[in-house]
């Protein structure tokens, strides 16, 4: 796994390199060659996002989402284990059905392409579909182990 870790994160830390690259040719090409690019606006905010949305799903522990921890702390750790099962499972289930209206909307702008390259916005939002797929998967795998550890009586 420590292999895949590096894999994912270096494609994280490409694509931020890719729109940093592109944000500076803008202003290197606009504001001191007198000579703006159309292409480099539209690389950058979409490496930006697909970079976004695969660090989010791929590089960033469960833990460190935004989560509501203020109620959950004054519960008991069983309770807390119960309330996380819960959660994590609604949130996963909801995830999961939010993945067929993604994809048709995948297949919708497969029509469509980005103004100045050209490419189909379904290369773009892909990115939307992993992201359903991967944080749902992790979402019912944490709640299956938190339920077990209800039934355990574990720590959180």
């Amino acid at each position: 796994m420590p292999f895949l870790k590096t894999i994912s994160r270096a494609v994280s830390a490409a694509l931020f390199a890719v729109t940093l690259f592109a944000i500076l040719a803008q202003v290197i090409f606009r504001y001191l060659l007198e000579l703006p690019l159309g292409w480099t606006s539209e690389v950058a905010i979409n490496a930006f996002l697909i970079g976004a949305w695969w660090t989010i799903c791929m590089n960033v522990r469960l833990k460190e989402h935004v989560q509501i921890g203020l109620l959950l702390n004054m519960l008991s750790s069983r309770a807390q284990n119960a309330a996380q099962a819960v959660a994590c499972a609604f949130a996963g289930v909801m995830l999961f059905i939010a993945l067929p209206g993604c994809l048709k909307y995948l297949e919708v702008v497969n029509r469509l392409v980005t103004g100045v390259l050209k490419v189909p916005l379904s290369y773009i939002y892909w990115v939307f579909a992993l992201f359903l797929v991967v944080i749902g998967l992790r979402l019912l795998f944490h709640a299956a182990t938190s339920l077990m550890r209800v039934f355990r009586g574990g720590e959180a």
